[in-house]
């Protein structure tokens, strides 16, 4: 592996890492995916049961 395909992974794993790491937060701040409020959404992905 040449430098700059190490350069390249390194650059894809660390926006993989801040693109996982912005829907775990989003997450646990009670944010939805959907881009919608969760007062009417009917996916019931926010319910716990």
């Amino acid at each position: 592996m040449n430098p700059l395909d190490a350069l390249i992974l390194a650059l894809v794993a660390v926006a993989v890492a801040l693109a996982v790491w912005k829907l775990v937060r989003d997450k646990k701040r009670g944010k939805g995916t959907c881009g919608c409020g969760c007062a009417n959404c009917t996916m019931k992905c926010d319910k716990r049961e």
